[in-house]
C-alpha cells in the first residue's frame, strides 16, 4: 500500500512530539536502514526525516540516497536544535524544508519554512583539484572557471570590485590551483603603508639607504619569489611609485633602494582595486601605461547583493573556518538561519557577513546560532533569488496539498508548461499530473512564465 508521508528515523522509534501526527495522518515509518536497503515500489509525497539521533555523515549519507531514488518526493527535516554544521551543505541542496520539534508544543506556533517548488535546480559546480565549489550565479561560476584557467598563466591579473567582496580570497584561491601553490603568497595592502615607505616595502633597501634603514630589508616582489604578490587598492599608489611599478610589470626588472644592482621578479602579479581605474585614469590619477598593462585579464567580483542565493552557502564555507580558527565545538544552524541570511543586503559584502557570523558565533549558546546573535536591529530587505515562505496550517493534509500544488506549478514552469516533461520530472504519469491540476484547481495562466 503506498503511503504519502513517511516517518524516517534512526530506528522505529516514534518521538511524543509526533506520535498524534502519526496516527491521525496514517504516516508510515520506517528505520533509516530499511528505507535505504530495500527498494520502494511506490515513492511517497513526502519523507519526513528526523535527523535528532544521526551524525553529520548519516544526514548527508542519507540526503544523497533521497536525491538519488526518491526523485520528486519532497524532503522535511525534523529537528530540535537544527542540525551539525557538518550537514548543513547536504541539508541546503537536498531538503525541502525543516520543521523545528520544539515548536511542536505550542500549536499556535505550528509551521513548516518551506521552500518553494518541488524540482530542485542544481547550482553550478566547479571541481579544481580536491576543492568543490558551488554558485547559483552564472557570471560568479564564469569568473571561477576563468580564474581556473588563467591560475598559471605569468601575464598580470586585475581583481576588480567593492570592499568586501573577496579579492584577497581570489586572489588567494588562485595561487592555491597554481603551480606556484608551494611558493609563497604575499599580500601588500597599499592603503595600509604610508606613501613615503610604498616604495621600500615593494622594492626593499639596503642598510643606511635612508634615515631609519638600519637593516637590509627583502621588499615584498623580493619575498614573493616565485609564488604570487597581490597588490590591494593599486589605485593609492603615487604617479611616480606606478611609474616604477610600470617598469616591474613590463620587464621584472627593480633595484633595492641604496644600489644600483637590477634584481629580477619571479613573481606572478595579481592587483586588486574597489574603484574604477577607468575613471582614475580620466581624472589623472592613475597612468594609462600601468592599467592597460594590468588590465590585460580582469575579473569582476560579484556584490552580495546581487547573488543573494549564495548567501547561504557562503556563510556555511564561513562558520566552518571560522569554528576551526576559533576552537568552538559543534555547531548547529537552521534552514531558517542559513535562508534568513539572504534578508540583509549586506553592503559590505563578505566582510560583514564573516564579522556577523563571528558574533553570533562567540555569543551562542548551546552551539545553536540563531539570528537574533547576528546583532542586526533591523534587516534590509531584498528580493530572494529562490523565496522562502511559511505556511501557516494545523492540517498536515492542507500542507501536503499546498505543498504538492505548488511543486506542480513550479515543475511545470520549468518545463516551458510541457506537460509531458513535468509529469516524468515529477516521476508521475500524464494522468495523474492532468487529475492533479484539476484537483488543485491550478489555472493555465499560472503555469506560464512571467512575460512568456
Amino acid at each position: 500500500m503506498p503511503f504519502r508521508c513517511v516517518l524516517i528515523s534512526s530506528s522505529n522509534y516514534i518521538p511524543p512530539s509526533l506520535q498524534d501526527l502519526v496516527q491521525q495522518q496514517g504516516f508510515a515509518v520506517r528505520a533509516l536502514p530499511e528505507l535505504l536497503d530495500v527498494p520502494w515500489q511506490h515513492k511517497p509525497d513526502t519523507l519526513f526525516f528526523d535527523v535528532r539521533q544521526l551524525s553529520a555523515a548519516e544526514i548527508s549519507s542519507a540526503l544523497q540516497v533521497f536525491s538519488a531514488n526518491f526523485s520528486g518526493t519532497r524532503v522535511v527535516i525534523l529537528h530540535d536544535h537544527g542540525f551539525p554544521l557538518d550537514s548543513a551543505l547536504s541539508v541546503m541542496l537536498e531538503a525541502d524544508a525543516e520543521w523545528d520539534l520544539r515548536l511542536r508544543q505550542e500549536p499556535d506556533q505550528q509551521w513548516l519554512q518551506l521552500a518553494a517548488g518541488a524540482v530542485r535546480p542544481a547550482p553550478f559546480r566547479l571541481a579544481v583539484g580536491a576543492q568543490n565549489l558551488l554558485t547559483w550565479h552564472p557570471e560568479v561560476y564564469n569568473m571561477l572557471q576563468t580564474a581556473s584557467r588563467l591560475s598559471d598563466s605569468r601575464v598580470p591579473l586585475l581583481l576588480s570590485g567593492e570592499t568586501g567582496t573577496g579579492k584577497s580570497t581570489t586572489a588567494q584561491t588562485i595561487h592555491r590551483w597554481s603551480t606556484r601553490a608551494q611558493a609563497p603568497f604575499v599580500f601588500f595592502p597599499c592603503g595600509a603603508v604610508s606613501r613615503d615607505l610604498i616604495y621600500a616595502e615593494l622594492f626593499g633597501h639596503r642598510r643606511g639607504a635612508f634615515t631609519g634603514a638600519i637593516h637590509d630589508r627583502v621588499g615584498k616582489i623580493e619575498a614573493a619569489g616565485t609564488g604570487t604578490l597581490l597588490i590591494d587598492e593599486v589605485d593609492l599608489l603615487t604617479l611616480d611609485d606606478q611609474a616604477k611599478l610600470l617598469r616591474v610589470v613590463e620587464t621584472g626588472q627593480y633595484e633595492r633602494i641604496g644600489t644600483v644592482e637590477t634584481s629580477l621578479s619571479q613573481c606572478r602579479l595579481i592587483f586588486a582595486s574597489n574603484v574604477d581605474l577607468a575613471a582614475e585614469v580620466r581624472a589623472g590619477r592613475f597612468r594609462s601605461d600601468l592599467y592597460f598593462r594590468i588590465n590585460v585579464l580582469e575579473l569582476q567580483l560579484v556584490p552580495l547583493r546581487n547573488r543573494l542565493r549564495d548567501i547561504p552557502l557562503i556563510a556555511i564555507d564561513c562558520l566552518h573556518n571560522l569554528a576551526a580558527e576559533h576552537g568552538s565545538g559543534s555547531l548547529n544552524v537552521t534552514l531558517k538561519f542559513l535562508n534568513g541570511l539572504a534578508h540583509h543586503t549586506w553592503p559590505g559584502n563578505i566582510r560583514e557577513l564573516k564579522n556577523r557570523l563571528l558574533r553570533a558565533l562567540t555569543l551562542c549558546e548551546a552551539g545553536e546560532i540563531q539570528s537574533q546573535h547576528l546583532g542586526i536591529s533591523q534587516l534590509e530587505t531584498a528580493p530572494i533569488t529562490a523565496p522562502m515562505h511559511v505556511i501557516q496550517t494545523n492540517s498536515l493534509n492542507g500542507y501536503v496539498a499546498e505543498a504538492s500544488r505548488e511543486a506542480i506549478v513550479s515543475c511545470i514552469r520549468a518545463h516551458g508548461n510541457r506537460k509531458s516533461a513535468a509529469a516524468k520530472a515529477l516521476n508521475i504519469s500524464r494522468s495523474t499530473l492532468y487529475r492533479k491540476i484539476k484537483e488543485y484547481g491550478i489555472q493555465e495562466q499560472e503555469c506560464e512564465l512571467a512575460g512568456g
